[in-house]
């Protein structure tokens, strides 16, 4: 009897220990399952997030290289330099052009000189008086300058980073002809701006979780470098590295035309990077934004090593319970508690990959699984509404983060309240997207951009901040219908129509139906 009762104990035993294998095992496909599914996801958020500011950073480069081209057109028509230019032996004349360039150089920021001169380069007027009558273009590098200011004859002529002939220093120079009514030359007016100046303006603007990033411009058309954070030395410099030379010539011919892109490369001896580059076609540049794949990938590294933890701890476990016969219900009570905390920790790594945890809202990785689960061509179409607040970084800026974010959780909770039917997304930094399914053709586009033009009425309500006082918010706004073809590219059309109509004015939506 007592052999027999070892005999179904030790089959007991072996019946168990197969039912926590098998447990076991399915604990640990599901923990690799959720370690891939919410890596590659955090992995894509994370190489958007790097777009997104790769592409902020390219405006803000193009805007403080506008506002210094637009200045320079000023400059350019003022009635002191055509009076000058026109008689450049009026010594009154001169003394007025003088005061203008002091004057429209104090207007500019990170001005190394600004001048006129005549056709044949000898400063007429500088910024620093001490460069009046010196001639900065002779021989072959004259006639070069002239062939390409007559070139460039109704816009800007921007010639890249050069050396200063004043202070030695790598300037980036722009250009302007100017010239009588039957077109004939006059002279040149020339701006020079610190190149440091930029390089600085975007090293000082950090971004949350990429502190250590660094910059990198190129001019397709030079194939040189417009600055360099890791080696500012290469400014002006031909570009050597052949995957860069290669990029360069793929823009330059037309090879590539894709605005923004990521990548993935390792260094010898320094290791593994992630970057984001944006295409700058208006002035032909290439704007890349690198960091340490460690710092870019620090989320999903930090949950592989969590899951792994766990991982292991279940395996603990079991090795654990195989020795602890005479304790197999206790052992079931701890083995199903772990899987009840599993669940709880997959539940909350879910509910922080696929949610914005500032605006509670859906991140762009939710949109996009939302995305991939609508059925191409099915017949019901679906609306896209994009909310861009606009000029958001200067509200950060003046007012401080904390308004910023009041701001932004502001927008997402009075998307949600227009549109209860509608699932809304924060896709970026400061662009919230709204999608809504019709249903028998409800809503109808008239409707829709009614519920629009009624979300940006109350949005752009003036606002009483504590502490701060009033401020207007404003926002770049469109629409989009859609039936096909429905993924992530819907945000890069939002983007794009955004950006061509600026802000968005009440009554007046851009929108656009791409149904089939």
């Amino acid at each position: 009897m007592s052999k027999l009762n070892k005999n179904k104990k030790d089959l007991s035993f072996s019946f168990l220990n197969r039912i926590m294998i098998v447990q076991f095992v399915l604990m640990l496909i599901l923990s690799l399952f959720i370690t891939q599914k919410v890596s590659k996801h955090t992995k894509e958020s994370a190489t958007a997030q790097l777009s997104a500011i790769a592409n902020e950073r390219a405006l803000i480069v193009s805007e403080f290289v506008g506002n210094a081209e637009s200045k320079l057109e000023l400059f350019a028509t003022s009635p002191e330099i055509i009076a000058m230019m026109e008689n450049t032996g009026d010594r009154n004349a001169v003394i007025e052009a003088q005061k203008c360039t002091e004057r429209f150089a104090q207007q500019i920021t990170g001005v190394e000189g600004l001048y006129t001169a005549t056709w044949s380069a000898k400063f007429l007027t500088h910024s620093s008086i001490s460069a009046v009558g010196k001639v900065f273009r002779t021989d072959e590098d004259l006639s070069e300058l002239q062939s390409s200011i007559m070139a460039n004859k109704d816009v800007i002529y921007n010639a890249g980073i050069l050396v200063s002939p004043i202070s030695s220093n790598k300037v980036m120079s722009l250009y302007k002809g100017v010239y009588s009514d039957s077109g004939k030359p006059l002279g040149i007016v020339g701006l020079a701006l610190d190149a440091d100046v930029i390089m600085n303006k975007l090293s000082s603007i950090k971004a949350p979780g990429l502190e250590n990033s660094t910059y990198t411009m190129m001019d397709v058309v030079k194939a040189a470098y417009v600055f360099d954070q890791d080696d500012p030395n290469n400014a002006g410099q031909p570009v050597v590295l052949p995957d860069l030379t290669r990029t360069c010539d793929e823009y330059r011919n037309g090879i590539n035309t894709e605005i923004s892109t990521t990548y993935e490369y390792a260094l010898p001896h320094v290791g593994s990077f992630v970057g984001a580059s944006v295409w700058m076609p208006e002035r032909n540049w290439i704007l890349m934004m690198n960091d340490q794949m460690s710092e870019v990938y620090k989320l999903v590294y930090s949950m592989r090593t969590f899951l792994g933890i766990f991982s292991a701890l279940i395996l603990a476990l079991m090795i654990l319970f195989a020795f602890l016969n005479k304790k197999q219900e206790k052992v079931n009570m701890k083995l199903v508690a772990s899987v009840e905390r599993m669940n709880q920790a997959k539940h909350s790594l879910n509910a922080a990959m696929f949610n914005d945890v500032l605006t509670e809202v859906g991140n762009r990785v939710k949109m996009t699984i939302s995305l991939s689960d609508v059925t191409d061509g099915q017949t019901n179409p679906y609306f896209f509404a994009m909310f861009n607040l606009a000029d958001f970084s200067s509200i950060n800026t003046a007012f401080g983060s904390d308004t910023g974010d009041e701001m932004l959780v502001r927008t997402a909770k009075q998307l949600t309240d227009s549109f209860p039917n509608g699932s809304v997304f924060r896709t970026g930094s400061d662009e919230f997207v709204v999608m809504v399914r019709t249903e028998n053709g409800s809503p109808r586009s008239d409707t829709m951009i009614a519920d629009v033009d009624n979300a940006l009425r109350i949005l752009t309500a003036p606002q009483n901040i504590d502490g701060v006082g009033m401020l207007y918010p404003k926002y770049k706004v469109a629409v989009i219908k859609k039936n096909t073809g429905i993924d992530a590219s819907i945000i890069t059309i939002l983007k794009e129509m955004t950006n061509a109509k600026g802000e968005a004015v009440v009554g007046m939506i851009d929108f656009s139906d791409l149904t089939e």
